[in-house]
């Protein structure tokens, strides 16, 4: 019996959920993703977040990860806002949802467990805020993609747009 092709995604935020489905479907492996999706030192806080909320599986998170900073912990964005590590956190965001998860004492947008857990909080947290714009109609699209968009391009632009809006980062 042949294996199945994996398939390939060009990952931005407008591909992300194929692209986290793409993972899911082409061979499970515990939650989702395929063997080396994700970098070893990243994958038990990649499963962690994934399971703070359902509309964030660690699927989705590891998409987003790859596509916000492709696993680098180090990666700074590009002027003005200059967003930080590996799930590039702008300092307003990182105040509110960055926690010391990875117990160094420090709560630190450049440490990796840090700053995915502190996406997953930050994800749940849009979902949650977007949930009610979805289901009464005021927002077109899935509420996954929707609070994606919202962590590219701030609720604001979400709701101006009554979805994702039309940019292309987003």
């Amino acid at each position: 019996m042949a294996a199945a092709p994996q398939r390939r995604a060009v990952l931005g935020l407008s591909g992300l959920l194929l692209a986290s489905c793409a993972v899911a479907q082409a061979g499970p492996v515990g939650s989702g993703l395929l063997p080396g999706a994700v970098p070893y030192a990243y994958a038990g806080w990649v499963g962690r977040a994934g399971a703070l909320c359902a509309a964030f599986p660690p699927a989705v998170i590891a998409a987003q990860v790859k596509t916000e900073s492709d696993w680098n912990p180090r990666a700074v964005g590009p002027a003005p806002a200059r967003a930080q590590g590996i799930a590039q956190f702008l300092p307003a965001a990182w105040a509110r949802y960055g926690r010391d998860d990875d117990g160094s004492g420090t709560a630190d947008p450049l440490e990796p467990g840090d700053a995915i857990m502190a996406m997953g909080r930050y994800d749940c947290a849009l979902a949650a805020d977007l949930s009610t714009g979805q289901g009464s109609g005021r927002l077109r699209g899935d509420l996954t993609s929707l609070a994606l968009a919202a962590y590219n391009a701030g609720v604001g632009a979400v709701l101006a747009a009554r979805g994702v809006p039309p940019y292309p980062e987003t």
